[in-house]
């Protein structure tokens, strides 16, 4: 099968008229220029649209530059004369070839000698010249004098239209390398943290803090101002900003989201990449017990009620809600989310995102949502009591509902919600279930090791039965020397029942209602965390680190 005329994939997509291609294939015929100019000159298509459709012709897939998170390392592998010449920028090294962003991939000569200058395969990438051409000029800078191997042609650097200094070329750089470092080491968040008189930058990886690269400060307003260039952040927008933009990395689309906040030692930012198309666990793949399994299974099978999953920041909320989401969801039910913002868009389900400023709140929703027939809502957290309240009148009205909530345990979650003024009688007549929950490291099967302890060690736990041999990572090449691989979670469900509905209105104590929830059958946060690290699942430092 051939390839079609560029003229032709721009009628079938829509972008151009069969009357309007024929009268800029008539301007061709008199003046010989390229077809795709004559468009762009007639106000027929954009340039975007043209090259777009170009890489579409050519069957290969085009790149916006300004959306990309390069490995810069990579260009070390090419003569920068050459990638003038071939007005052509790598992206990233892959397992048994090299991403390149081209202006024209079908310069047959220059891409064959790219491909033996990188002695492997080259996945090409169909980019707009003038964003190539900035992107070389940033990263490349006056070393674009060297000669082409070979041929001995010196090319001569243009000069940028407007100048790049020093400072903002060691940022752009820096903000790359540390988003491909955070990739490559699979982090969960990135700090940028000014710290006297330098700029630290910190990944979260596996739920502990790691150093990264660290600048002088003076680059500190270069760093910030690529980075709220990159994330369509305004700099006169009032702090804290927030923005989330896609990315394209490694052949991989993410997502990315970031905040800018005021400190006392300056403009601090967090960034948190996110994958697209991650698979999202389902119930059985978080960690619970056969016993808690079958409780959560029959919470959120319930035709109305409140289910709440709380923990602090980062002890994987959202990533339960998900799973909660899915398993409560069917064709035959109305199933909505309302989150701050969406993190995963689920197929056949209606997600709401959150925009306080645009009068899009929670509350605003929730009233709507209550004159409706919605079978099941997820609400990301509940934050205050007019939320609360109105997401247990939804459960009264006959929806289910499930919602994210800061609070330490089950226990913890009652005080808070009746310390928020809400009814005790709303919430012990509406509550279906509480999971708290806490994400822990697992030791690495590597390197996992025994180790005795003294049963005097677990006095303080009120633990009846325990071991004296537990379980430690000694550190390896697969875990990079810290024990520890992949994440799972501690939990405790408590399901509901008559003796705790009765005390929720007698002021208890936090303790008090907390022994109350054990004596109830409910296996508490530090129970399953002891039993995870009885099994050689967690090491003891988890459980002491995640609970106190």
């Amino acid at each position: 099968m051939g390839i079609k005329p560029l003229g032709e994939l721009l009628v079938e997509t829509g972008i151009i008229t069969p009357q309007q291609l024929e009268l800029a294939l008539k301007e061709q015929s008199r003046t010989g220029k390229l077809l795709g100019e004559i468009l762009e000159h007639l106000g027929f298509a954009t340039k975007i649209q043209i090259i777009k459709s170009l890489a579409l012709q050519g069957g290969n897939p085009y790149i916006d530059l300004k959306s990309a998170i390069l490995d810069v390392e990579t260009l070390g592998r090419f003569p920068p004369a050459l990638l003038k010449m071939a007005k052509a920028l790598p992206l990233w090294l892959l397992e048994n070839s090299i991403a390149i962003a081209i202006q024209n991939p079908s310069n047959v000569m220059m891409v064959d000698r790219l491909r033996e200058l990188a002695k492997r395969e080259l996945f090409l990438y169909t980019a707009d010249e003038k964003e190539i051409s900035t992107f070389q000029d940033i990263l490349l800078g006056e070393v674009a004098m060297t000669p082409v191997p070979e041929t001995g042609e010196l090319l001569r650097r243009k000069a940028p239209e407007s100048l790049i200094t020093p400072q903002e070329r060691t940022a752009f750089r820096t903000f790359h390398q540390m988003m491909v470092e955070a990739l490559q080491r699979k982090a969960s968040e990135v700090h940028v943290e000014p710290d006297g008189t330098v700029v630290r930058i910190r990944y979260r990886i596996e739920e502990s803090m790691h150093q990264g690269p660290i600048l002088a400060r003076s680059y500190h307003p270069y760093l910030l101002n690529w980075i709220r260039q990159f994330s369509r952040i305004k700099p006169e927008d009032p702090l804290p900003q927030e923005s989330v933009v896609k990315f394209i990395s490694f052949n991989r689309e993410f997502d990315l989201r970031v905040s800018i906040y005021p400190t006392v030692q300056g403009e601090k930012v967090f960034l948190r990449p996110q994958e697209k198309g991650t698979a999202l666990l389902e119930l059985p793949q978080l960690g619970f017990t056969e016993e808690q399994l079958k409780r959560v299974t029959q919470g959120v099978n319930s035709p109305s009620g409140v289910v709440l999953v709380v923990g602090p920041a980062a002890s994987g909320k959202t990533t339960t809600l998900y799973a909660l989401t899915l398993e409560a969801s069917s064709m035959e039910k109305n199933v909505t989310t309302v989150e701050d913002p969406v993190e995963v868009q689920l197929a056949h389900i209606t997600q709401i995102n959150l925009m306080e400023k645009e009068g899009v709140s929670l509350s605003s929703i929730l009233r709507l949502l209550l004159r409706q027939h919605t079978d099941v809502i997820m609400i990301s957290e509940i934050r205050d009591k007019e939320s609360a309240q109105l997401a247990m009148r939804t459960a009264v009205n006959g929806a289910l509902v499930m919602a994210g909530f800061s609070a330490s345990d089950a226990a913890d979650a009652l005080m808070q919600l009746m310390g928020m003024g809400v009814d005790p009688y709303f919430i012990a007549y509406t509550m279906n279930l509480i999971i708290a929950q806490r994400l822990v490291r697992k030791i690495c099967e590597h390197c996992r090791e025994p180790y005795e302890i003294t049963p005097s060690a677990f006095v303080e736990w009120e633990v009846e039965e325990h071991p004296v041999t537990l379980y430690k990572g000694r550190g390896c090449d697969s875990c990079g020397g810290t024990g520890y691989t992949g994440r799972t979670a501690i939990f405790e469900v408590f399901e509901m029942n008559d003796d705790v509905r009765r005390q929720l209105d007698k002021s208890l104590p936090h303790e008090k209602l907390r022994k109350l929830i054990r004596d109830s059958g409910t296996q508490l946060l530090v129970q399953n965390g002891l039993q995870k690290a009885f099994q050689g699942i967690i090491s003891m430092e988890e459980v002491i680190r995640v609970l106190r």
